[in-house]
């Protein structure tokens, strides 16, 4: 089988990681760990599902900015492509709910929300997008608080 290395921030240890020493898994008895440890382990199937997170990892063709300079909002998103999918990443880094948020992303077919942090199995509000709206030059969807929302985008 595989081998895994846990260090504890997959579990929100609160102390450091010491090579000598044994992680807190007591932690998990208090639920925001263990739903943390949830977020962790949806992330990395994630991950490993999705060939656009790793495919062209080391070429400009897995990358593309979408909109890097939402200061006011403090919000970023950006592409990862492989040769078969995309998927927009879009982070909110305030913990504030952004309701009709506009993605400055054109030719967009279709748009699906595959991962959010915010899940309530995550420990979050729940905020989901089940139904975004799409324009000619963006797609309107909310920012639920503090959270990493992942899309898989089909373009027309």
């Amino acid at each position: 089988g595989k081998k895994l290395l846990f260090m504890g921030g997959e579990i929100g240890q609160w102390s450091e990681w010491d090579c000598k020493g044994e992680i807190d898994w007591k932690l998990l008895e208090f639920p925001l760990h263990a739903q943390l440890q949830k977020c962790v382990a949806d992330l990395n199937a994630l991950y490993q599902s999705q060939s656009a997170l790793w495919e062209r990892d080391f070429s400009w063709q897995g990358f593309e900015w979408i909109d890097f300079s939402d200061w006011e909002q403090s919000v970023i998103s950006y592409l990862r492509k492989s040769s078969s999918s995309n998927l927009a990443c879009v982070h909110n880094f305030t913990p504030e709910v952004r309701q009709h948020y506009k993605l400055p992303l054109k030719n967009v077919k279709r748009m699906e929300e595959i991962f959010n942090t915010d899940r309530a199995d995550y420990g979050g509000s729940d905020q989901r997008n089940l139904q975004m709206v799409i324009e000619l030059d963006g797609v309107i969807f909310s920012l639920p608080p503090l959270a990493t929302m992942i899309f898989e985008v089909e373009f027309g």
